[in-house]
């Protein structure tokens, strides 16, 4: 798998676990300007992952 790039740093993201509605969530999150996204992957990953 590809690692995400900061759009503004240009350096690797690092998976962060983020809390949301209850569930926690995997997050990609820029160890310099602290940006996160969370991309179409992560979204599949979250839907498929049981309650």
């Amino acid at each position: 798998m590809n690692k995400e790039l900061c759009i503004n740093c240009l350096i690797p993201m690092k998976k962060v676990y983020i809390k949301y509605k209850g569930v926690n969530l995997e997050d990609r999150q820029c160890p310099n300007c602290k940006q996160k996204i969370f991309t179409e992957d992560l979204t599949m990953k979250a839907i498929q992952k049981p309650l």
